[in-house]
């Protein structure tokens, strides 16, 4: 009847084999089976088949028979196949002489107090996260009145005190006595104000020596308490490691100092500016240089110093840098103190947080006016330069027209020499306008065309890719458009109304790097029995134009249909910068 009523515990007996030969009430409740079900039935039927294959159920009877009890503290099944968390034990029964008759098991569920016991835990490792994340080094909670602070175990080792001590409840002073000498009259005029109850609320900020003798920043905040008697009785409240924070402000301000120093030495003007486009700091070369006081100056005074034709266009490139977030750079001239103006190059970056959001500018302005003097220099040197090599074109052409006038059978080479002085002059006048470094080809062969087009048609239709090219390949692809186009107008396709030039170029992959095809193709103009028997002049002025100059091949194909020609060059000798010979 005892047995039977023990409806919380599963007891079970077994014979030296290990199978079932009783089966209390308990252990249908618990386990699901009745006893006429189990009765003969070997205990391995209700462990987990894990469990089974390893042989814990032999190893509990074997510690039962050797050492007088196998404990039990496992997962088992229930008749319905869920799991459930159990804990017994399994001993050996024995008759009044010691013989062995067989065992007794005994066990309890206790998967909800297991199922607790984890959520307990978990609960724990989550407060100890959440205090880890917040930068805390644990809590605490002072008993007022019998002077004991109790404190977990992070915070105790970070005081220097043993965490089972803390546990207990230690005086206040075991913990303020690693406190930085410097930090206790702070600390005790702030507990001073809570405990005389001018506020509640506690907050002080400290030094704490460690176990090495460093120093570990804490902040520590609480709140005062009270009894239903209305009389203080506990201060509880938590201590976050601001140390990484203290240093880091540190560094910032020692940053800030450096930088101060720095900009007051700089050779121009430097400023910081908000996410909004006002300014917040400019160096001394500003008020140097303006005569503006920093009242005046900031936060938007500074635009008064800007030449009124340039405010408008740096303003624009102020608002688009800090809408699109980037690089600020731009050119004004700015009015010094006594009233003049000088260039400057303006420039500034933006300056980002963590997340990339922008906090600031960080600006500089050289003064550029002796640059910009000299490039008004440079530009007037290049035009007359430009100016003077055209009269001398024009000068070679007159003397040369002058000197061929009146000579008999030169008609036609009169016309040619012009040709090729106008042709160079317009090839001169492209690469003024690109500064003698680079000239689109579009533009070298626009001008090629332009020159033998009638008015009303395109004669020669031209396609390929944009490309610039290098000063000296470009003069020689000009001269070797003008031979072309001239021959064309002469004996070839532009020779006759219908008559039309297919100009085409391309990028073609090679071995040795990429190479420019260009392919001039006539059509429609009057055929062509057979090459010519000679090279001409244009011919030969063709090749050393292109072919000796770049290092490209010339190909001529004197098809029934009209002159082909095919100019090939590597596409870096038509790129790179032409350097005079040393």
């Amino acid at each position: 009847m005892i047995l039977e009523s023990a409806t919380d515990y599963a007891i079970i007996t077994l014979d030296e084999s290990g199978s079932v030969t009783s089966w209390n009430e308990g252990a249908r409740r618990i386990l699901g089976w009745s006893e006429e079900e189990m009765l003969g039935q070997p205990a391995a039927r209700f462990f987990t088949e894990p469990d089974v294959r390893r042989g814990v159920p032999e190893e509990e009877m074997r510690n039962a028979r050797l050492t007088g009890t196998g404990p039990d503290e496992r997962w088992h099944l229930r008749k319905d196949g869920s799991r459930f968390w159990a804990s017994g034990e399994m001993q050996p029964l024995r008759d009044e002489a010691g013989h062995h008759l067989g065992y007794l098991k005994i066990l309890r569920d206790r998967t909800a107090q297991r199922d607790q016991e984890e959520r307990l835990r978990q609960s724990e490792d989550r407060l100890n996260l959440a205090l880890g994340a917040a930068g805390m080094v644990g809590i605490w909670e002072w008993d007022l009145r019998r002077d004991l602070v109790f404190a977990d175990a992070n915070f105790a080792r970070i005081y220097s005190v043993d965490p089972e001590h803390a546990a207990r409840g230690a005086p206040l002073a075991a913990f303020t006595r690693t406190f930085h000498p410097d930090d206790v009259p702070a600390f005790e005029a702030e507990l001073d104000r809570v405990l005389s109850g001018r506020r509640d609320a506690f907050s002080a900020e400290y030094r704490v020596r460690q176990p090495d003798g460093s120093w570990r920043w804490l902040l520590a905040r609480g709140r005062l308490m009270r009894g239903e008697d209305g009389a203080a009785s506990r201060f509880a409240g938590a201590s976050v490691d601001i140390t990484e924070q203290k240093q880091t402000a540190q560094r910032a301000r020692e940053s800030e100092t450096r930088f101060r120093q720095l900009t007051e030495l700089a050779p121009g003007i430097v400023w910081e500016g908000r996410p909004d486009g006002s300014l917040s700091y400019l160096n001394a070369f500003w008020y140097r240089y303006t005569g503006q006081s920093p009242e005046e100056a900031l936060p938007d005074g500074w635009a008064r110093a800007v030449h009124p034709d340039d405010l408008p266009g740096l303003e624009v490139a102020w608002a688009r840098a800090r809408r699109e977030g980037i690089q600020y750079d731009t050119e004004a001239r700015l009015r010094r103190h006594d009233g003049t103006y000088r260039w400057f190059l303006i420039r500034a970056a933006p300056v980002r947080d963590e997340r990339g959001a922008i906090i600031g500018w960080l600006g500089n302005d050289l003064d550029i006016q002796d640059r910009k003097e000299a490039e008004e220099h440079q530009r007037l040197l290049t035009h007359e330069l430009q100016h003077r090599v055209k009269n001398t074109l024009a000068m070679v052409q007159a003397i040369a027209a002058q000197t061929l006038r009146g000579v008999s059978g030169l008609d036609e080479a009169r016309e040619a020499l012009a040709g090729r002085l106008i042709s160079l002059g317009r090839a001169h006048d492209i690469l003024t306008e690109a500064h003698w470094k680079a000239a689109p080809i579009t533009e070298i062969i626009e001008a090629a065309r332009g020159a033998h087009e009638a008015a009303d048609a395109v004669r020669i239709r031209a396609r390929g890719p944009d490309l610039t090219l290098a000063a000296k390949p470009a003069l020689a692809l000009a001269m070797a458009l003008h031979e072309l186009a001239t021959n064309a107008a002469k004996y070839g396709a532009l020779a006759t109304p219908a008559g039309r030039v297919d100009l085409a170029w391309t990028v073609e992959p090679a071995p040795a790097g990429p190479r420019l095809r260009l392919t001039w193709t006539e059509r429609g103009g009057p055929p062509i029995d057979q090459p010519p028997l000679r090279r001409g002049f244009g011919t030969r002025l063709l090749e050393r134009s292109f072919a000796a100059e770049v290092g490209g091949a010339v190909t001529l194909t004197f098809a029934p249909s009209g002159l082909v020609c095919t100019l090939e060059a590597p596409l870096s000798a038509l790129q790179e910068p032409w350097r005079a010979p040393a």
